[in-house]
């Protein structure tokens, strides 16, 4: 079992308190419905409580992936376009990866071999909740979003993941990065979440305050 733990995530104060409090309560509603969902795929009592949010920019986002992360056990990648145009990841360590995986019915996760099912489970976790973030995030946007099939990734460092996404090129690039709690009955597995915008800044802003205003 992995609990929350680590630094306090810093956004170096890019949106609002108001601003941030509003994105907080979306990425709450998502992550309300994934977990819905995924108790009705598995047939388990399924909930994910949001424990921190912050928006990050360039710097952050690698200071996020190197030092928060470091060696990540598996991630699952999803593109997405339309409304928004980016990347997510669900992220979870060695520990957590193996524990949930055998949980909900796979083998005992092996960084060397990952059976289907093993694989199965893990993309259909981060499947779920990936599609739901980035969904209220495109709402906002009143556009239709496509989402290309996610993609697995397992052992990787922190700091190769931001540099095969991010280009020196780009300045428009930020991240809504999110620590989650997954409860699975008794369990708690930790899990991390990042979602790529590549948008101007102000466009960025703009989702939390068409957000806040709708409140």
């Amino acid at each position: 079992m992995s609990r929350l733990a680590g630094a306090e995530m810093q956004d170096a104060e890019l949106l609002s308190p108001e601003e941030l409090d509003v994105l907080r309560e979306m990425m709450n509603i998502a992550s309300g419905r994934a977990a819905g969902t995924l108790s009705g795929i598995v047939n388990r009592h399924i909930l994910m409580e949001l424990a921190q949010v912050a928006v990050l920019d360039r710097q952050g986002i690698f200071d996020f992936l190197e030092k928060e992360m470091g060696v990540i056990g598996s991630a699952v990648e999803q593109r997405f376009s339309g409304g928004l145009v980016g990347t997510s990841m669900m992220m979870m360590d060695y520990q957590s990866c193996a524990q949930l995986v055998e949980l909900l019915g796979g083998e005992v996760f092996n960084g060397a071999s990952q059976d289907l099912n093993e694989q199965s489970i893990l993309y259909e976790v981060g499947n779920v909740i990936l599609n739901s973030c980035v969904a209220m995030l495109g709402k906002q946007t009143g556009r239709r979003m496509h989402f290309a099939l996610p993609r697995m990734y397992y052992n990787l460092r922190g700091r190769a993941i931001a540099e095969n996404l991010i280009s020196p090129a780009d300045p428009n690039i930020y991240a809504i990065a999110m620590k989650s709690a997954l409860k699975v009955g008794d369990m708690i597995f930790q899990i991390h979440i990042l979602v790529f915008l590549l948008l101007p800044f102000d466009e960025l802003r703009g989702i939390a305050r068409r957000a806040l205003n709708a409140l």
